[in-house]
Parts: structure tokens; C-alpha cells; sequence
């Protein structure tokens, strides 16, 4: 389930689990969080999620944990729709209206975000390609980037973005299409690591030559793998 997601009774996935890689602790990627009482030890739930689910959901300050099982986890996620999607729901693909209005969306997500799911918002992207005329018409208003090893806006063990609001601006204001954003880290070594995150579908591919550490070692291509 923490990979696969939530899926419904007859087997179909109904929402995105975590990417491979991804940690589960606090805000940012890093060990499982656990609590030992009496040498039991047991997971304990993220804070924003059991705040959710106590006071919005089940209404109950003191809501035991432990009576959860995927079918009412299932359960949880419709009613989750049911009383809150109207009003604080962020899946409708019509963006027609901000097209119309000369409107410009920048959006950039971690692979290895553990609070928003980043394969939710490549379902959205490919729902808005969907009903307003498919990717390369919607890159026209609205691009997406998938930042590698990056967490929660931060975090993580990759490329962090520079400036994508400078990208945006110059979007708007110029009309320069951000084919890719500027990005960097420091690894674990002490290296400065620089990179260019491409524009969904396509992928930063390494070269095959040059220092892995530096942007122009890496292309903006279809898939990872060699051209054919």
C-alpha cells in the first residue's frame, strides 16, 4: 500500500502511493518514525496526517490509530472527497479560463516527496492534456517539472531550484518558454551538484561523458535510455 497506493474494493488504484526511495520521517525524507513503550514498538503516523483524520474526519481528539485497516483507510479517502473536495479540492483539469486569460502556471515537484504524492500531480497533468488538447498544446500555458531526489520543497538528496519564479517572470513577461530550470545541491561529499530539471514528458539524460556533478554533462531528452 505505501508504494501502490490506495486502491478500491474490486482492485483498482483510486490514488498514488510513495515513489520508491522516498522516507518516511517528519517533513523531509529520512528513516521510518517509530515509538517504543513497555519494548513494544510501533509507527507513528505524521503529525499533519493524524490531525487530519482526528479533528476533520472522524471528529475525535482522541481517535485510536490503531483501529485502522485498508478497508477503512478506503473508507477515510471517500469521506476525505465527500465533505472536503468541493471546497478545498485541487483536481479540476479545466484551467480553460486561466489559458483564456493569458494565464502562465510553473509548476515544480520532488520525486521523493513524502506529504504531496508527485505521481497526483502527473494524473493531473495528464488529465488537463486530456481534456484541453493534449501535451504539447498545454505546454503552451502550463509546464511541469519533476525534480530527482528532491523532498517536500526541499529536502531530499537532489537538485533543489534556484529562481522558478525568475522562470515564470520571464514566462509572462517575455515570452521565453522555460524549456528547463536551473537547479543545485550540495551532495554528501561537499560537491556543489548543478543542474537543468526538463519539462514533463521529458527527462535531464546524461550524455554518456563529461562530470556527472555539472549541467552540461546532461541533455533534455524523451527517456534516460541511449537514442535510437
Amino acid at each position: 500500500m505505501i508504494h501502490d497506493g490506495i486502491s478500491s474494493s474490486s482492485g483498482d488504484r483510486i490514488w498514488h502511493g510513495q515513489n520508491w526511495g522516498t522516507g518516511f520521517d517528519g517533513l523531509y525524507p529520512g528513516s521510518v518514525l517509530v515509538s517504543t513503550t513497555d519494548g513494544v514498538t510501533v509507527p507513528v503516523i505524521p503529525q499533519l496526517s493524524q490531525n487530519w483524520i482526528r479533528y476533520m474526519l472522524e471528529k475525535d481528539p482522541q481517535f485510536d490509530f490503531s483501529t485502522l485497516n485498508y478497508t477503512s483507510i478506503r473508507e477515510l479517502y471517500y469521506q476525505n472527497i465527500a465533505q472536503y473536495d468541493e471546497t478545498v479540492g485541487a483536481s479540476d483539469p479545466d484551467l480553460s479560463a486561466f489559458r483564456d486569460a493569458g494565464g502562465k502556471l510553473l509548476t515544480y515537484h520532488g520525486l521523493t516527496d513524502n506529504l504531496v504524492y508527485p505521481n497526483g500531480t502527473v494524473r493531473y497533468r495528464q488529465e488537463v492534456d486530456k481534456l484541453l488538447g493534449g501535451t504539447e498544446t498545454v505546454n503552451d500555458f502550463f509546464r511541469l517539472f519533476y525534480v530527482p531526489g528532491l523532498g517536500h520543497c526541499g529536502g531530499g538528496y537532489g537538485p533543489v531550484p534556484i529562481d522558478p519564479l525568475a522562470a515564470l517572470v520571464a514566462w509572462v513577461e517575455n515570452g521565453t518558454e522555460p524549456e528547463s530550470i536551473a537547479a543545485e545541491f550540495t551532495d554528501a561529499s561537499g560537491d556543489l551538484v548543478t543542474h537543468n530539471i526538463c519539462h514533463f514528458p521529458l527527462v535531464s539524460r546524461y550524455d554518456g561523458y563529461g562530470d556527472p556533478k555539472v549541467t552540461s554533462s546532461y541533455s533534455c531528452a524523451t527517456s534516460y535510455g541511449p537514442e535510437v
